[in-house]
This record gives structure tokens, sequence and C-alpha cells, in this order.
């Protein structure tokens, strides 16, 4: 627009605008269009900017991000990753980045197997970032060549992701390269939540199981950031491992013993349900 046609466009925003954002306080719009401001607008990192919180040309606000990593092989299961995360009820500072990491040994440094797995990565990598940036068009990849769990492990650290996304199995173009749980050894290595997904779904519903751990309370942390969806629920379940009384007519005192662990059980039963 010329300089008239956006003072034309923000007198009539204005009125709109003010009655959005004032509702029962006073409020003062400004309008600037000044070269500095239209170049920042204006400029490639503007939609990255846009995932982070409100921005002026002369500091960011930074809000409470929840970096998203997502990991990627090409598969069946990686691909059903992909599509969950896409319409995961993430918070709107959610970021994403997505990871594809395969290792090859020295002897097959130049040789057509390293060929194929390049590709094979760089496809899975273009394809889950294609997928993703329908919803965060700032969304990053990369290809680590690192053993699977190693370079997602060490990707999400250096990324400070709060969430590791994961295929049920990642079995991709060259199975003997990636045997082994991937999914599970993320688990077992991460320090931060890990998804896992089996098969490719919109998530409506969530069962948090709970135990006192420090664990459980990040978890229940996760689930208190997301949007809920239309028609969301969330199920908290806490197990309780009740005690069994022994047979009265083989142990003295079996009765008394009886007792006591009901008053166990019933104690048990109560702080779970706190």
């Amino acid at each position: 627009l010329s300089a008239e046609g956006r003072r034309e466009t923000a007198l009539r925003l204005a009125p709109k605008l003010r009655g959005r954002l004032g509702g029962s306080t006073r409020v003062v719009l400004t309008f600037d269009d000044s070269p500095r401001v239209l170049a920042f607008v204006s400029a490639s990192e503007a939609a990255a900017f846009s995932q982070v919180g409100p921005a002026t040309p002369d500091h960011t606000i930074y809000t409470r991000r929840l970096p998203c990593y997502v990991a990627t092989d090409g598969s069946r299961d990686s691909k059903a990753a992909v599509a969950t995360t896409l319409h995961f009820p993430w918070p709107p500072e959610t970021r994403v980045r997505v990871i594809s990491a395969r290792r090859t040994g020295a002897e097959y440094r130049r040789s057509i197997l390293l060929t194929a797995l390049d590709r094979s990565a760089e496809a899975a990598t273009t394809n889950a970032r294609r997928t993703l940036s329908r919803r965060w068009p700032a969304v990053e990849s990369e290809i680590a060549d690192k053993r699977p769990i190693e370079g997602i492990l060490g990707e999400a650290r250096r990324f400070q992701a709060d969430v590791i996304v994961v295929g049920w199995r990642g079995h991709g173009a060259v199975r003997r390269l990636l045997m082994g749980s991937v999914s599970r050894g993320v688990v077992r290595g991460a320090t931060c939540a890990v998804l896992v997904v089996r098969r490719s779904q919109r998530v409506r519903a969530m069962v948090v199981g709970v135990d006192g751990s420090d664990a459980a309370k990040r978890a229940l942390v996760l689930v208190g950031r997301l949007v809920p969806p239309r028609g969301g629920r969330v199920t908290v379940v806490s197990a309780v491992e009740l005690l069994t009384p022994p047979s009265r007519g083989r142990i003295p005192g079996a009765a008394t013993i009886a007792r006591e662990v009901k008053r166990l059980n019933t104690s048990r039963a109560r702080a779970a349900a706190k």
C-alpha cells in the first residue's frame, strides 16, 4: 500500500481495535509506518518472530515457549508421528524442529550406501518440514550424522527441547543400520517429555498416570500447558498397590494383622485420591 493507503486502512481499523482491546478500559492507539517499522514487519524473520510472542523493532518479548523436537526417518511410524504432531493441541508459543539421524561406519563414507542414506534422510526431513510448515511456517530441520538414539537425544538437549516426538518403530530405508528400539532408547535417555506415536490421530482424550513423583508432576504441568481441543478431556489415574492379609488360620495374630492391612490400604487409597 502507499503511505496514504496505509493511513486510511489504519483509520478504518482503529475503532475496531480500540473496542476489542479496550473494553471497559480506555486505550490509546498509535500508528507508525516509518521505514524502520516497515522493514521489520517485511523481513524474512517475521514468521519466526510471530512464533515467539509480541515483537517491536527495539525488543522482543519472549513468552514461555515449548520447544518440540520431531524425529523422522521416513518410515510409516515416523510419518504418523509427524501427522500427529501437526494436529496435537500444542500451545500457540510452540516451536518445532525436525531431525533425521543416521550413522555410517568409516568403510561406508564414500560408498553407494552413504549416498542412499543421505538421500533418504534428506527426503524424510524435507517431507516432514513441508507437512509441519502448514502450522509452523518457521519450522527448521537438520540431519545428524550420529546413531539415531544418540543423535536425537544430543540435538534435543542442544535445542533445549521440552518434548521429543518419535514413532513407535524407527525402521527406515536401511533396516540394518536402524535396527533396535529407537523409541525405547529415547524414552530411557531423555531428560524431557517423550511422545511415542503408534498411529496418526487427532488427540482429544488423555490419561495421565500420577504417583507423586517429580516425573508425574512434570507430566501434569506439560498437559496443563496444552490447548484443550473441542470435546477434549483428561483423566488422571493413580494406581495403588494394596496389601494382601495373611490367612487367619495359619499365623498367630492374623486378625490383628488383617485389621492393620485394611487400615494401610485405606490410607494409601485416600492419599492417591488427593
